[in-house]
């Protein structure tokens, strides 16, 4: 199944983490709502209502980190009695503990999307900014591989690891994962992650020998937000839809709206611009838009 499409509904739970991303585009919620959760009749309610309205065939559980949630089992559960393809987001760590795992299966989450921004403690921390972090997130993906979850390993592609893609497609690939994302970094409106922004000419080579690298060992890829232009005969995995009806905290929902924009010079006349939609407007404010053109 793909990741998302029309009929995927995203269910965000809250904004409380247990990993401090810099990257984050919830960052600004959650320092401001660190300690609220959605509650769980509100969920259950709005989950029922949404997939009676709209006949969603999955949902994408997700926060913050939702794992911390303390009634996720039972919005898993309430999502299967729904009839729902149920994939929960995650840095992972909390699946280090494989009861807790095997809990969340049990409880009827089919797939899981799994955070990994480096092949290496000292890299994939840095990003996280959390000792430990990444001992625990590969425990969790060894869990679930073993327990036979469906599995997407989610890498963010920002200055500090882009030049890894390639060691980073191998790492996740050697730990039994077989569909790969790679998503470009989206600010969103925040400022304070411009630095974090690699230009795209720089990161194309290195995303290009990733994609190959995974391919090549048998795991599928996606890009998102990153110029087909620049891929060459890579092009091809970017897909950029998202499920944009969701069940969130308004100030989310409506920062997403508003931020999620993105601009190319070429768009009249470009062949590829309806799936790709060229530069993000910050990557725009940040570094400009000459490095795409017409593929």
């Amino acid at each position: 199944m793909a990741f998302a499409d029309e009929k995927t509904l995203s269910l965000q739970l809250g904004f409380p983490c247990n990993n401090r991303c810099g990257f984050c585009i919830a960052s600004e919620q959650r320092e401001a709502y660190s300690g609220r959760w959605v509650s769980l009749d509100y969920a259950l309610r709005a989950l029922a209502a949404a997939v009676k309205a709209r006949g969603y065939r999955k949902v994408i559980v997700t926060g913050g980190e939702v794992t911390l949630h303390p009634m996720l089992p039972r919005v898993l559960r309430a999502a299967k009695r729904l009839g729902l393809r149920v994939q929960v987001q995650t840095n992972g760590r909390r699946l280090a503990d494989r009861g807790y795992a095997q809990r969340l299966m049990k409880a009827g989450a089919d797939e899981f999307f799994v955070s990994v921004h480096g092949d290496s403690a000292r890299l994939h921390e840095r990003l996280t900014r959390t000792p430990g972090s990444f001992a625990e997130m590969e425990r969790g993906l060894r869990n679930l591989r073993s327990l036979g979850a469906g599995l997407i390993a989610n890498t963010v592609i920002v200055s500090a690891n882009h030049r890894r893609l390639p060691q980073i497609a191998r790492y996740i690939v050697g730990l039994g994962v077989a569909d790969l994302h790679f998503w470009f970094i989206t600010p969103t409106g925040m400022p304070d992650k411009d630095p974090m922004i690699p230009r795209v000419t720089a990161a194309a080579p290195f995303l290009r020998r990733a994609i190959r690298a995974a391919e090549a060992a048998g795991a599928s890829v996606t890009v998102k937000y990153f110029p087909v232009c620049l891929l060459g005969a890579e092009g091809g995995r970017v897909d950029n839809i998202q499920p944009f009806d969701m069940v969130a905290a308004p100030v989310l929902h409506n920062f997403l709206r508003n931020g999620w924009k993105f601009v190319c010079p070429h768009e009249e006349e470009c062949p590829e611009f309806s799936r790709c939609g060229g530069l993000t407007r910050d990557y725009a404010r940040v570094h400009g838009t000459q490095e795409v053109s017409p593929p």
